[in-house]
Formats: structure tokens, C-alpha cells, sequence
């Protein structure tokens, strides 16, 4: 049990309730004698029951971890000098291309970040610091496991146990060369600074077989250890990893006090997120499917859990998600392959587990941290979820962000180049930023695609440029250069390959001019079949209103017109309706779910701009928040607020004519929604899933 001791009462004040007859040197308040000297034996001499043992005292000398039996732990609680007494938990470890995956593989060579002056602590096995991808990293180490050496924090204090032992003992090291690892496979963050604290050690289970040992009071004292140590060391201790947890403890929410009573470790996890240093968590592993909650620390209100993906695609299987979850990162290659990192011995090993997940998102904070260096840890979380990819969750409906360190960077207000292409129909827009400061020098800007056409001269404040008349389904990146005036590249980013699909046709209609705004929207759609103009004339009516009922009749064209099997369920909508199946089609997919609670769907009244956004939002997924959407007139709170923030951080929509409202209750013309749903199917990114998304978008 760990023991909290009341205000003012020291560990010699409590050393007779734990030690019984036996005399304690009262002298000893910080507990090291006391630990030495009182660590019980199984059974007592005489054969009778055993002394209490004492495991660990905290360094203040606050508390005190004893394995005691029930009228012992009963005699401390009567004894009014304990605040509180809570479990002493049992951890266990939450087992090249995924550094890629995450978009880190380019963020040195090309943007410049490597994590220098950041420090992450990696509180875990121990870490071989002779392997060639860790000797140069390392600060600081220390040990809270039971079996320290003669100076838990002197050199070779944060080594590994022995691998002989367990092979699990390699956790450690596979774990920090993810987050810097300096050699081949590199690390998420190279430059930063390696703290290594070992928590675990090799003991024996009841049937004699070898396991892993490490509780919640190693852990209480190892994070006390960093929070009063971590201004010695070199620049900014900006994550600490722990891809651990308690496997008896799941929660779907936050759990600080999922027993009952604040979780002893809650304190020390507050205190070091409010200065600066982030708790990064694997969310923890589990069976197939299981959507419905994640281990302590990770669900602490104070931590940043991480669940895993494949490198692949998709989430993993094992790795246990929440509500909490936001962040995702590689926990494996695929279902029957591992991340491979550093072994113990210099080599290299392959493991899977969410405890590979948690060390690429640390090292993307050191990365963001050493980028801009005033973020505080809610700013970098919301970096990185807001930047991310979307993965959706294949057994619950909600969806998490792939970290993507790149496109993170690429928010940092003039410190991060980086360039982003889209396509369209025979068409790829590509657009840069920050590559160079504006009185950095440039001349110019050089854009060459990897197809092979010609690079592209630009003056020097271009920031966009379309490529126009290319072939369907190839893909293109493009290199962006910044030149000076002798030619010689200031500045280089490199964008993501984009893939445009065959041009549309001529829409017929009469009434849709050539340059108008929707006219690309009208050309498209007709193209695909999701509209096919008024009542089968040659006009459109772009003006016109746009109903609910055409509206969603337009998305179940753009799903390739599925069928239901049944009606729609409510009680205004025709089965006659040319709308009924679209709307039956809506309701079972959740994009509508009747009108304000009611069971109408008013498929006749002219649909709000909220209410656009909204249908297109759950028709892509609902992918996770992102940013704030910067309208004034969209209400904190409101159904539409989630919808509004996607739209705006897509550009599917950017307001009333440049102004800085959204106008949600005006009503929204045929015009104006097909070039909503055109704006959609031009930007995979818009899709929670994109490899689920219907064929006639068109990325």
C-alpha cells in the first residue's frame, strides 16, 4: 500500500506501526534506514506472521509504500497519523517507417528541427547507453526499481536489467531510440537529450517463471525525482514517456479518482504538466475490438494517452482506445509485424505495442518545442491533433489524429517552410509558406514536379500555383524552391504526392456562366451524376434555394445511390418521394437525424448553411475537431460548432463575402452547395477514412 502521512507526521512517527518492537532510530526521517533495515522477511522467525515491509519512501518523506495485511493496514488508519492509503499497483509494459508515417523522416534535412535543447525522460526498463543510436544522448539516469546498485543516480544507474533474465528488459532502449535515437533507423527527434529512470526489475511468479516487476510507488518516486531535478539539466525537459500502465485499471474517461480517492500519482502528474513538461502515455493493450476504455496513467486527466496504428493504415488492433484518446501514433508496422528500433547490445528488434506509439508522439513534441518554444503542453497537444490525419476507429463511432509532425510544423507562424498539394479534376494546387522570412533574401521561387514536365519560376511572393491539363490517377509531388538572386536554393520543402482524376465535362446547362464561382462545382457534379439539373430541363438554377430533401438526394447520389432495404422512418417523407430513398439512406448512415428531436425530417424547407455543413461533416466521417474556425457568429456549443471548426479548416467554406462571419441560418442556394460538396471531394484530407470515401470524389 502506498501510505500518505498526515501534515507534520514524519516516517519515524509511523516506523512502530510498521516495524513493531523493534527499535527505529527516529533520526532517520527521509526513511533510508528505515528501508534497509525493516524490509520484512516472508514469514517471522518464530513462524508467525510476517513484519510489515517497507518498499519505498518518497524523498520529502511524505509517504511511505508497506506491504501490510488487513489488521495492520486497519491499526495504520486508526492511528491518525495517515492522510490517506491506496494501492501500490502492480505496472506492466505496454509492448524507419514509422517515423516516416509520422511525417519526421524530412523534418531535419528539409525544415531544419531536430529537437536540439529539448530533454525527454523515458521512465521504463532501463536503456542500453552504449548502443550507438543512445551513447550520445544520454544526461542524466536514475533507479527507483528494487534492484538499484549502491548509487540509484550515480553512472550506470538508468542501465537496463538483464535481457538473459526477461527479454522484455530491451523495452527500455527499443523505447528511447523511437523518441532520439541518433543512428540508423533515427529517431522521431535525434537531437534531443536522453534521461533514462528504471522502474522495472527481473523478479519470479508463483509458478517460478520469470516477469517484470515495477509498482506505482516506483513510479511516484521516479516522477518526484524529475520534477526536482529537472532544471539541472541541459535545456527544456518538455515530455516524459511511460509506455507502462496498470493492467487491472481500465477507464473510459479520466480516472484520477477511479478508486474512489485521488490516485496518489495525480499530484506529481499535475505539478509537471503545469510547468511545461508533458506526460505522454501508451493508452495500453488489449483484445481485439476493445473500444471502450484505457489503462491507468494514461486515462489521468493530466496525461496525453496514445493509442496505435498501423504504419500500414488503420488503427491497431491491440491497442485499447477511449473518448480520451486523441493522439494515434505507429504501434507496429502491420498486424504481423513490429516497429523496429534499437536492442540491447547495438543491434536492432522489431516490437508491437501502443508502448511504441507513446515515444514517436514525445519526440514530436520536442520537435514543436524546439520550433516554438513558448507552446505549453495543452498547445502542443492541440498542434498535433489538429494537424493530424484522420484514422477512424473500426468499433466505435469516433475517429483519432495521426500525428504528423510535418504538417504540426508547418503552423508555426513564420519559423516552419513546408508545402501542401491538392488535386481536382486534371488539376493539382500546391500551396507553401514560411520558407523564407520576407527580407530573407528571395528572388524567386522554383516549383518542379516529379512527372518530369518543367519546373516552374515564380517571383518571389508567390505562395500558390495550379498545375492544370494532367493525367488521370497520376500521382505528383512537387519540390519548392526559394532562390536568390544568384540562383542559389535559401529554402526547400518537398509536398505530398497528389493524385487528379480526368477533367469534368461540359455541364449543358443554360443558366450556368463560364468564371462564376459554382461553375467548377456545377461541371463536376453533372459529370457524376449527382445532379442532373430542374425537373430534367437544361437549367440548374444556381440562385434558387436548395431544399433538406436535395441536399441530402445530392450526398446519396455521391455515395453511388445505396439502398437501404427500408423506408425512411419519418413521418413527412413521401416513400413516393424522388427524395424517400435518399433520405432513408441518411437516416441509417447517421448524416440526418430528423428535424430538432422530432420525428420529421421537413425535406421542403430550404436548408441552413449549419445545416450543410453538418450533413457533409457526418457524410465524411466526423472527423475529429480541429482548430477554432474564427467566426464570430458561430455559438461555443452549438450542434454545428464541431462541423463549422472542419469546414473552415478545410476551406470548404471561408465565410460571407471575406468577412468573419459564417452566417449558420441563412438559407443556401443550389449554387453554393454544390460547390461545398465539390470542395469535399477535392481534399482526401476532409475524410475521416479516405480509403472508404465513394468513387466519385475526386482525389
Amino acid at each position: 500500500m502506498i501510505v500518505d502521512l498526515a501534515p507534520g507526521v514524519t516516517v519515524a512517527d509511523l516506523a512502530p506501526h510498521l516495524a513493531g518492537p523493534g527499535p527505529v532510530d527516529a533520526s532517520d526521517v527521509d526513511g533510508a534506514a528505515l528501508v534497509a533495515g525493516l524490509a520484512g522477511s516472508p514469514a517471522a522467525p518464530d513462524g508467525g506472521a510476517a513484519e510489515p515491509t517497507v518498499d519505498r519512501v518518497g524523498a520529502d518523506g511524505t509517504w511511505v509504500a508497506v506491504d501490510v495485511d488487513d489488521a495492520e493496514l486497519a491499526a495504520l488508519q486508526r492511528s491518525g497519523l495517515v492522510a490517506s492509503v491506496s494501492p501500490n499497483r502492480e505496472l506492466v509494459l505496454s509492448l524507419s517507417e514509422s517515423v516516416r508515417a509520422i511525417g519526421a523522416a524530412d523534418v531535419g534535412g528539409a525544415i531544419g528541427f531536430d529537437g536540439s535543447g529539448s530533454t525527454i525522460v523515458v521512465i521504463d526498463t532501463g536503456v542500453d547507453v552504449t548502443h550507438p543510436s543512445l551513447q550520445e544522448s544520454l544526461v542524466a539516469e536514475a533507479c527507483f526499481a528494487d534492484d538499484c546498485r549502491d548509487d540509484p543516480f550515480g553512472e550506470g544507474s538508468g542501465l537496463h536489467c538483464d535481457p538473459a533474465a526477461h527479454p522484455d528488459c530491451a523495452h527500455g532502449t527499443h523505447v528511447a531510440a523511437i523518441a532520439v535515437g541518433r543512428d540508423a533507423p533515427r529517431g522521431v527527434a535525434p537531437g534531443a537529450n536522453l534521461v533514462s529512470v528504471r522502474v522495472f526489475s527481473v523478479g519470479v511468479d508463483r509458478n517460478g517463471a520469470p516477469i517484470l516487476r515495477g509498482s506505482s510507488a516506483d513510479i511516484r518516486s521516479a516522477l518526484e525525482w524529475v520534477r526536482d531535478n529537472r532544471q539541472n539539466w541541459p535545456g527544456d525537459t518538455v515530455a516524459v514517456n511511460l509506455s507502462l500502465g496498470f493492467d487491472a485499471l481500465v477507464s473510459r474517461g479520466h480516472c484520477d479518482r477511479l478508486l474512489g480517492s485521488v490516485d496518489p500519482l495525480v499530484p506529481v502528474f499535475n505539478q509537471l504538466r503545469s510547468s511545461g513538461t508533458a506526460l505522454v502515455v501508451a493508452a495500453g493493450n488489449g483484445p481485439v475490438g476493445f473500444a471502450y476504455g484505457i489503462q491507468a496513467p494514461a486515462c489521468f486527466s493530466a496525461a496525453t494517452p496514445i493509442g496505435a496504428t498501423y504504419t500500414s493504415g488503420g488503427m491497431a488492433q491491440f491497442s485499447l482506445r477511449s473518448e480520451k484518446v486523441s493522439l494515434v501514433a505507429p504501434g507496429a508496422a502491420n498486424p504481423s509485424t513490429g516497429i523496429e528500433s534499437a536492442d540491447v547490445g547495438g543491434g536492432l528488434r522489431r516490437d508491437a505495442g501502443t508502448s511504441m506509439a507513446a515515444p514517436h508522439v514525445a519526440g514530436a513534441m520536442a520537435l514543436l518545442r524546439e520550433a516554438e518554444p513558448g507552446l505549453d503542453v495543452a498547445a502542443m497537444e492541440a498542434r498535433l491533433r489538429d494537424s493530424g490525419l484522420p484514422v477512424a476507429d473500426p468499433y466505435a463511432p469516433r475517429a483519432y489524429s495521426l500525428v504528423r509532425v510535418d504538417r504540426a510544423l508547418c503552423e508555426v507562424p513564420r519559423r516552419v517552410g513546408c508545402a501542401r498539394a491538392t488535386a481536382g479534376p486534371g488539376r493539382i494546387t500546391v500551396r507553401w509558406a514560411n520558407l523564407v522570412a520576407a527580407d530573407g533574401g528571395a528572388a524567386g521561387v522554383r516549383v518542379t514536379p516529379s512527372d518530369g514536365s518543367a519546373a516552374l519560376d515564380l517571383p518571389p511572393d508567390a505562395s500558390t500555383h495550379t498545375f492544370t491539363g494532367l493525367a488521370n490517377r497520376r500521382p505528383v509531388w512537387y519540390l519548392v524552391e526559394v532562390l536568390d538572386g544568384d540562383g542559389a536554393v535559401l529554402a526547400s520543402a518537398r509536398s505530398n504526392a497528389a493524385v487528379p482524376k480526368a477533367a469534368a465535362g461540359p455541364h449543358g446547362f443554360v443558366d450556368v456562366s463560364a468564371g462564376a464561382f459554382f461553375e467548377p462545382g456545377v461541371r463536376w457534379a453533372r459529370s457524376e451524376g449527382v445532379t442532373t439539373g430542374v425537373a430534367g430541363s437544361n437549367r440548374f438554377e444556381p440562385a434558387g434555394a436548395v431544399t433538406r430533401g436535395e441536399v441530402v438526394t445530392f450526398l446519396w447520389r455521391l455515395a453511388g445511390r445505396p439502398s437501404t432495404g427500408g423506408g425512411a422512418g419519418f413521418a413527412d417523407v413521401r416513400s413516393s418521394a424522388f427524395y424517400a430513398p435518399a433520405v432513408a439512406w441518411a437516416r441509417s448512415t447517421g448524416v440526418t437525424q430528423g428535424y430538432a428531436g422530432t420525428n420529421e425530417f421537413r425535406p421542403e424547407a430550404p436548408v441552413s448553411r449549419a445545416e450543410l455543413v453538418t450533413f457533409l461533416w457526418r457524410y465524411a466521417g466526423q472527423a475529429a475537431p480541429y482548430r477554432p474556425h474564427g467566426f464570430r457568429d458561430t455559438v461555443g456549443g452549438a450542434f454545428y460548432e464541431a462541423p463549422v471548426r472542419w469546414a473552415a479548416f478545410h476551406e470548404v467554406t471561408t465565410g460571407v463575402g471575406g468577412s468573419r462571419d459564417f452566417a449558420p441560418d441563412a438559407a443556401v442556394t443550389r449554387g453554393e452547395a454544390v460547390t461545398f460538396l465539390h470542395r469535399v471531394a477535392l481534399d482526401p484530407a476532409t475524410w475521416r477514412n479516405p480509403r472508404t470515401v465513394p468513387p466519385t470524389v475526386v482525389f
